[in-house]
């Protein structure tokens, strides 16, 4: 039972209210509260619960009379329920003249009245069998409307409502529609007394009894934690007591898409196209990392229910379907105060497994499966896991029933040999790898270390242009690569622009005076000078002082350098790269030509502020 009818009335009619409510009570038994100011408990603070009850209520009805018409107070609930009605809030307000009055020079002139026709009045009709069919008659038209209310209400929004009303934090928000129905709460859109949407989530009776205490204080603890990506919490509080106790807690609305979404759009496309660029999952796990970071820094927190040790504040498992993203702004946003997160903390693996999420196999972190004290480390496992997710976009965290899930050593091989396009970004790559790792030791010290590491990851374009230049221009170790991958390049630079061998024979005398010029036959120290250059351009960045270019500007001025020789050296490179991959293409490890391009332009967009900023500060 949770729809109810508030009676606003005059203490002067009292009598008649008690004939109306014990009529109505009778009628609506079980079905729909009937809620008078009688229903006040003892000691309580009774202008906060009526107000709250007239706020939560389903429908009103106004008991008229000349008394209730001069009663301030009286006129203030009358006004109440008229807003109440003209907003939404209540689905009818009715009323039934007592005595005559002047009700059509009131607010009741724009209300329904119960009784036909509207200008008589109960006391009108002598006392006795007439007068009890009367009121009869109008405790039927009640009782049918408000049947009506209750057969199209859900039963539980409508407990949702009257837990609301029973507190005075609760009187000022409304529940409009249930979004979810879990195992441990029922959560509800709701609007607040400005009429902004929040989201009200009531914790029902679940294996919380003897933690509902602990669970009560966290989620208040973590009220506090202010980030963009933490859904903010506005108010937690208890109604009720002992077993019949339940926790609410309202917080913003946030997004209505999650990181699922995200990784399932365009669910047809090749997996090539569909891959999340890694700025896009940087900014996303950066965002995160520094909400849990500010999460970790809440002071423990301790009770009978955890022992001496205490409380740590920890997420716990980050599936993309709770990870909130608004696609608009690029942010994620979670929720600290969830149920299924609470009891990761306290369940074994196996329990957790059976009991709390059937399905969850990757919920649980190496450190729990081998039965080790858990600590804020536990954390960044769980955003490795949803990192690898949103960069191969496969669902890790769901396995098939009766599949074992991927384990923790398998995750971690899978990363480190996944042909994927994002592991050609090794920042990104060693980062994730440490944030997996079986042992909670080799992962960061802190969250905030991990938060440095995403800020400080390179541009995606520099990162794969530096995978080229490991791969293809001068390997770890060796530098004979380099010199050869120099000698292919200056013969396709030499036969791009006549004035460019010119440029070099005049160096060369210059160098060499005497001795026989020949461009194409470069001494050891100029092929070295180009691969030490193409790792100036790896490493430039504009407006930096100095410049990893500095190096190459002597060199260059005063040589006659044109626009078109810069051009031609971006094109005797491209030629060189194509080259050493046309080398492989019969190979197992050969790129692919979406690849290929994607390399090209990388470094293409590498050079280009080089070239700028070299024609600006060249002497002709």
């Amino acid at each position: 039972m949770g729809s109810s009818l508030f009676i606003s009335y005059s203490h002067a009619d009292q009598a008649w209210m008690q004939v109306l409510q014990k009529h109505l009570r009778g009628t609506l038994m079980d079905r729909c509260r009937v809620w008078t100011d009688e229903d006040i408990p003892a000691g309580s603070t009774w202008e906060d619960v009526l107000m709250g009850q007239l706020k939560q209520a389903s429908a009103g009805l106004v008991l008229a009379s000349p008394e209730y018409l001069v009663s301030p107070w009286c006129r203030r609930e009358l006004k109440a329920l008229l807003a109440a009605l003209k907003s939404g809030r209540v689905v009818s307000v009715q009323w039934v003249q007592l005595q005559p009055c002047g009700w059509n020079w009131s607010e009741l002139a724009e209300l329904q009245a119960v009784q036909e026709p509207a200008t008589t009045a109960l006391e009108d009709i002598p006392a006795g069998p007439a007068r009890d069919a009367a009121v009869l008659q109008v405790c039927r038209r009640i009782t049918e409307a408000m049947l009506q209310i209750t057969q199209g209400e859900d039963r539980e929004l409508a407990m949702v409502r009257e837990l609301l009303a029973r507190h005075p934090e609760g009187v000022d928000y409304r529940p409009r529609a249930t979004l979810k129905r879990g195992d441990f709460s029922i959560v509800c859109r709701g609007l607040d007394e400005g009429g902004d949407e929040v989201v009200i989530k009531v914790l029902t009776n679940t294996p919380l009894h003897r933690l509902r205490e602990l669970f009560l204080q966290v989620s208040q603890a973590r009220q506090t934690v202010w980030h963009p990506a933490v859904v903010k919490v506005d108010k937690v509080f208890e109604v009720g007591t002992d077993f019949e106790a339940r926790i609410v807690i309202i917080s913003e609305l946030a997004a209505r898409s999650t990181l699922a979404d995200l990784m399932d759009a365009d669910v047809d496309r090749p997996p090539a196209e569909r891959t999340l660029q890694p700025e896009v999952v940087g900014k996303i796990l950066q965002s995160l990392a520094e909400a849990l970071a500010a999460l970790h820094k809440l002071p423990e927190i301790h009770s009978r229910a955890v022992g001496p040790e205490g409380y740590s504040h920890l997420m716990g498992p980050l599936l993309p379907g709770n990870v909130y993203y608004d696609r608009r702004t690029g942010l994620p946003q979670i929720s600290l105060v969830g149920v299924t997160n609470f009891l990761w903390h306290f369940f074994d693996a196996d329990t957790f497994q059976r009991i709390v999420h059937p399905k969850s196999g990757t919920y649980l972190a190496p450190e729990k499966l081998s039965q080790r004290q858990v600590d804020h480390r536990a954390d960044q496992y769980f955003l490795g896991m949803l990192a690898v997710e949103l960069l191969e976009l496969e669902r890790l965290f769901v396995t098939r029933p009766g599949a074992a899930p991927p384990s923790p050593q398998e995750l971690l091989a899978r990363v480190q040999q996944s042909p994927a396009r994002w592991t050609r970004h090794e920042q990104l790559r060693l980062l994730v790898c440490t944030l997996l790792q079986p042992d909670p030791d080799d992962r960061f010290e802190s969250m905030d270390a991990v938060v440095a590491q995403w800020a400080a990851l390179e541009e995606p374009h520099r990162a794969l242009a530096k995978y080229a230049f490991r791969r293809w221009i001068e390997p770890v170790g060796r530098a004979d690569l380099g010199l050869e991958f120099s000698g292919r390049f200056y013969r396709h630079f030499f036969e791009a622009d006549d004035g460019v061998r010119a440029i070099f024979e005049r160096a060369a005398q210059q160098r060499h005076p005497g001795a026989m010029a020949d461009a194409l036959a470069m001494d050891v120290a100029h092929l070295r000078k180009l691969v030490d250059s193409l790792k100036a351009v790896l490493n430039y960045r504009v407006g930096n002082a100095p410049s990893s270019i500095d190096s190459l500007m002597p060199v260059h001025d005063h040589r006659g350098i044109l626009e078109s020789h810069f051009q031609a050296f971006t094109d005797a490179f491209v030629a060189t790269l194509r080259e050493a991959w046309a080398a492989e293409a019969q190979s197992a490890t050969a790129i692919e030509p979406a690849e290929a391009e994607a390399i090209v332009r990388s470094w293409q967009a590498l050079f280009a502020p080089v070239i700028v900023e070299m024609k600006r500060r060249l002497q002709p």
